[in-house]
């Protein structure tokens, strides 16, 4: 995972977030004054339970740079708030997950709320939101969409 990104407490400097096969993060950004790279965080996000995803390992930042999310073991996602003060934690999603997305917030005081595409056990998919508290390290049982369940061959690409 390579992805460059920008904070709110930094809004015009970019940041970088590196996560490695080992599951080992860095967040590192170009210090403009001394002129050289420096580390912000850095941090070990293997778990000692699950089973690694059968997917390419995948993780998102939140628009309003509050958190990154991870999906790195099957039916878990892993939560690492981008304060660094509070601990990372996981949420586990009761189906297997194919893809997951920030819905964006308007408001930079609204928890984060993630869409997550998921295949149930009978090869349906549903798209499920859960909302996110950093502070409280939980997340709501999350809430389906009100769409249908649907199989793979109505999906267009």
């Amino acid at each position: 995972i390579f992805e460059l990104f920008l904070t709110s407490f930094q809004p015009l400097q970019h940041h970088l977030w590196i996560v490695t096969e080992r599951n080992q993060m860095a967040v590192i950004w170009w210090n403009t004054q001394l002129q050289q790279c420096e580390t912000i965080a850095t941090g070990d996000l293997q778990d000692r339970i699950g089973r690694p995803t059968d997917q390419s390992s995948r993780g998102i930042i939140d628009p309003n740079g509050s958190c990154y999310v991870l999906h790195l073991y099957d039916r878990l996602l892993k939560i690492v708030p981008a304060d660094f003060v509070h601990e990372s934690f996981n949420i586990r999603i009761d189906s297997c997950i194919r893809d997951v997305q920030f819905v964006h917030s308007a408001s930079k005081q609204a928890n984060p709320v993630l869409a997550v595409l998921a295949a149930e056990e009978n090869e349906m998919f549903q798209i499920r939101l859960v909302e996110l508290s950093l502070s409280e390290k939980d997340s709501s049982d999350g809430i389906r969409v009100g769409c249908p369940a649907f199989d793979d061959s109505v999906l267009l690409l």
